[in-house]
C-alpha cells in the first residue's frame, strides 16, 4: 500500500511492535506521536459565546463525553480545575471521539476566584447544581455576554465556594415540580407522574444546559 505524502515521518511497523508502543492490543492499526498543547491560564480565555468548565471531574469517561458533546456545540474553550483527570489522557481522548484534541484548555488554581474575576471581565458564569436557589436555565435572562457553563463532581457537585461564585445557579427540571421535601415522590410511579430521581448523570445534564444554551442566544 503507497503511504500518503506528509510534512512529518511516516513508519510503518509490524502488529507486534505496535502493541508494544501502544501497550494492549487494542487499536485502529494507526499510532500518532506529537507534541501536547499548552494548557493556558483562564485569564487568557478569548470572550467566545458559550466555554465549558469542568471541577473536580475525576471521571474520564465522563470528561470525554462532556468534550465531545461541547464540540458538537461549537464549544471549543475548556476550563479546568486541578483535581481534574487530564484531559488529554488515553481514555478521554477516545471517549470524546478525537475531539479533545482540538479544543484549548485553561487551568484555575483557586477555582472560586477565578470564576470571580472571569465576572469580572464581562462573563456570565453558570453553576450547574441542585441548590434550594438554583433556578431554570430558562429563567436566566437573556444575554450577549460570553458564557461559562460550570458543572462540578458526579458524586459531590459543586463546592459551595464555587457556586456562590457564580452570576446564577442553574438546574434542570426533573419530571413534574413536585416538592423534593416529600419523600414520597422520589419513590414515585408513572400513575401519577411524580418524579423518581432528582438528578442526571453529570455527562448528559451538561449536554442539555449545553445545548439549551446554544439555542437561547439572542439572534
Amino acid at each position: 500500500t503507497e503511504l500518503v505524502s506528509a510534512d512529518f515521518p511516516i513508519h510503518r511497523l509490524s502488529a507486534e511492535e505496535v502493541r508494544g508502543l501502544a501497550g494492549f492490543d487494542f487499536h485502529r492499526g494507526y499510532l500518532a506521536s506529537a507534541d501536547r498543547k499548552p494548557i493556558h491560564l483562564a485569564s487568557e480565555m478569548a470572550s467566545d459565546p458559550i466555554s465549558l468548565a469542568l471541577v473536580e471531574s475525576t471521571d474520564m469517561e465522563n470528561m470525554g463525553s462532556m468534550i465531545r458533546s461541547a464540540a458538537a456545540f461549537g464549544i471549543r474553550q475548556i476550563v479546568l480545575d486541578a483535581r481534574s483527570v487530564d484531559p488529554l489522557s488515553r481514555r478521554v481522548i477516545r471517549v470524546s471521539m478525537g475531539a479533545a484534541l482540538g479544543m484549548n484548555f485553561y487551568q484555575l488554581s483557586d477555582v472560586a476566584r477565578g470564576f470571580s474575576e472571569l465576572r469580572g471581565r464581562g462573563f456570565t458564569v453558570l453553576a450547574s447544581t441542585l441548590s434550594d436557589d438554583s433556578v431554570d436555565l430558562q429563567e436566566v435572562p437573556r444575554s450577549q455576554a460570553p458564557t461559562v457553563l460550570v458543572m462540578g463532581n458526579e458524586a459531590r457537585g459543586l463546592p459551595i465556594d464555587v457556586q456562590a461564585s457564580a452570576s446564577h445557579r442553574v438546574r434542570i427540571p426533573m419530571g413534574t415540580n413536585s416538592p423534593r421535601s416529600d419523600p414520597e415522590d422520589f419513590c414515585g410511579d408513572s400513575a401519577n407522574n411524580r418524579w423518581i430521581v432528582d438528578s442526571l448523570n453529570v455527562s448528559v445534564a451538561a449536554g442539555i444546559l449545553m445545548h439549551g444554551l446554544v439555542n437561547r442566544r439572542p439572534d
